[in-house]
């Protein structure tokens, strides 16, 4: 398949000789390498830390919450969907706060909410960041948001109930 991309000095370009231009396999590649390497360092190293246990699934987890990101803001539906059922498949039930607010990334506010409601019920910790998560941005506009903060305590009106007592160390 050839591809006129318009300029002269690009002219009948098959589409993976644009590619290889572009270095975009070398990128890709490069991506596939270093996920792989920090998982391989996470998984070799992290077990001496015993309290760290956690760590490697949840490095895991942001590698997969990356892929599914990276690839819808680059309008790869398909390979954002793929990455999407895989990080469901394997964390929607340990980690739904994480699946909530990729689906809010994506726009899809219905999943969003349905996997905040879950991540409730759940007690799930990642809750905490949820009122400035920039993550939820797609969906702060829904009038489902602000019930939900209510619900979780993270409404306008409980965090301006904090009372802070800072005092000010004297010299």
């Amino acid at each position: 398949m050839r591809i006129n991309w318009g300029s002269e000095r690009h002219r009948n370009v098959s589409f993976f000789e644009e590619l290889k231009r572009r270095n975009v396999i070398r990128v890709a590649g490069l991506y596939v390498v270093g996920s792989w390497l920090i998982v391989q360092v996470a998984t070799t190293i992290l077990p001496m830390f015993e309290s760290l246990t956690w760590l490697p699934r949840a490095t895991v987890i942001l590698l997969a919450i990356s892929t599914t990101c990276r690839t819808s803001a680059l309008k790869h539906k398909k390979e954002s969907d793929a990455a999407l059922a895989e990080l469901v498949k394997k964390f929607g039930t340990s980690w739904p706060y994480n699946v909530a607010y990729v689906y809010a990334w994506r726009g899809e506010k219905g999943l969003a909410f349905k996997d905040l409601d879950i991540a409730h019920n759940e007690q799930d910790p990642g809750l905490s960041d949820v009122a400035a998560e920039p993550f939820f941005h797609n969906i702060r506009d829904d009038a489902r948001w602000l019930p939900m903060m209510r619900k979780l305590g993270k409404a306008p009106e409980h965090l301006a109930a904090i009372k802070f007592d800072v005092k000010v160390p004297t010299t």
